[in-house]
């Protein structure tokens, strides 16, 4: 459960997003520059390969290279949201990647919503555990939504996103709910809906406003918020920020993109819940041991996805940001 929309008007463009999980840790990490990358597809698929060209800052609970969203230094944002109709599409000649490091691929290669709709079409999604739809948009005002449904992508932009909002449910069917308000029996869907009419009325309401603010985009994400909301998130696009709070702590935390460097010797990851204890530190490898660790040994997690991952896994997972090499080593020095 989550929900993301987008506010607007002449000179501001921000995005907000409620992340709705059981599962709170999570960490940030900065992604740098010139990095030659694989994606993490087992043979005998074929995965994705690509050289990072733009700097972020992602969230994740799965591990640095698997985020939950995140944005880079163009101002690219890149979400995702449960969709549990979600179908990927059949294994064919494309290259493969898996649904969380799409993300990271979009942020490491992608300027704009129209690269990152390019990109989509060449790329296939697979060997994934998880169903979700995509929301991204740029300082620029593009926004889109990307959907995998029954085996096919299905882009939403323009003249077919009339109101800039994802929840839990289609795009279509949303939209259907919000001028009819039809009633679902299913609790889940119920909920979904109803997230998405809320939201979709606050932002029109913004939207119509002379201004925008960072304030605003709290405001509807309070409205939307459930009692499982781990992190509220907004990106302000138009100052290239990101303003944050979490369930475990009072207040909110702000960070600059322009404060971050991303083509030096090590990245940075920070705990979301003691960020504003700690702040970032340099990435090592122990760190991301212990969020994956704690992501695949989660019981309730190991219940639902039947996982019986081994520690030799587990620190094989770990790892694999490490394996990472700089495209040119003359350059890095």
């Amino acid at each position: 459960m989550c929900t993301t929309f987008f506010l607007e008007n002449e000179e501001r463009r921000i995005v907000g997003r409620n992340y709705d999980i059981f599962y709170d840790n999570g960490c940030l990490f900065t992604n740098l520059r010139g990095l030659k990358k694989t994606a993490f597809i087992q043979p005998p698929e074929k995965p994705l390969t690509w050289t990072s060209q733009y700097g972020s800052l992602t969230f994740s609970q799965v591990g640095k290279e698997f985020p939950v969203g995140g944005i880079n230094e163009k101002g690219l944002v890149v979400e995702q949201n449960t969709l549990p109709e979600t179908k990927y599409p059949v294994v064919d000649d494309r290259p493969a990647i898996n649904e969380l490091q799409w993300i990271q691929y979009m942020l490491d290669t992608c300027s704009s919503v129209e690269e990152v709709l390019k990109a989509a079409n060449n790329i296939r999604v697979s060997q994934n555990s998880s169903h979700i739809h995509y929301f991204v948009c740029d300082p620029s005002g593009d926004v889109a939504i990307l959907e995998y449904l029954d085996g096919k992508l299905l882009i939403f932009t323009k003249e077919r996103l009339p109101i800039p909002v994802l929840a839990n449910s289609i795009y279509t069917e949303s939209l259907e709910y919000s001028d009819q308000y039809i009633f679902h029996e299913d609790e889940y869907k119920a909920n979904s809906l109803e997230r998405f009419f809320r939201a979709s009325k606050m932002v029109q309401t913004i939207n119509n406003q002379p201004s925008t603010t960072v304030e605003d985009a709290f405001q509807v994400l309070e409205a939307v918020k459930r009692q499982d909301t781990i992190w509220s998130i907004v990106y302000d696009l138009s100052n290239m920020e990101i303003h944050f709070s979490t369930y475990r702590q009072q207040g909110r935390y702000r960070i600059s993109l322009r404060s971050l460097d991303f083509y030096q010797n090590t990245a940075k990851v920070a705990n979301i819940h003691n960020f504003g204890h700690r702040g970032f530190v340099d990435y090592q490898f122990e760190i991301n041991r212990e969020l994956v660790q704690s992501f695949f040994t989660n019981e309730t997690l190991t219940e639902i996805f039947q996982w019986n991952i081994s520690q030799e896994m587990i620190n094989f997972f770990a790892s694999y940001p490490d394996q990472f090499s700089y495209f040119d080593e003359a350059e890095r020095e």
